[in-house]
């Protein structure tokens, strides 16, 4: 795939992520199917979507600090992805596991 048609699925996928619910549903999908290593980028994503200043100023992180949370190779705390997730207006939920 060329350069340009990853910036325009890029630059449609953060305009999708603009959506809360579609924002929790890409997030969830990445939980769902054990995507661990991925989530800073997901976040990443998500967090270009609603703007990293905004979110500074919501969550009370600086917005290096962001950065370096969502960075590739980053392992960010839980609490710090929750302070994310709330700036963004979401939420983590905790359910009992589906039995088959």
């Amino acid at each position: 795939m060329n350069k340009r048609k990853y910036k325009e699925f890029e630059e449609f996928l953060i305009e999708d992520l603009k959506d809360p619910k579609k924002a929790a549903a890409y997030i969830k999908t990445t939980l769902e199917d054990k995507e661990f290593d991925s989530l800073p980028q997901v976040l990443a994503l998500v967090a270009k979507a609603h703007g990293i200043t905004k979110l500074s100023k919501a969550s009370g992180l600086a917005r290096e600090h962001i950065y370096q949370l969502l960075g590739k190779g980053a392992n960010p705390t839980l609490k710090s992805i929750s302070e994310l997730l709330n700036a963004m207006g979401l939420e983590i939920m905790i359910a009992p596991k589906k039995h088959a």
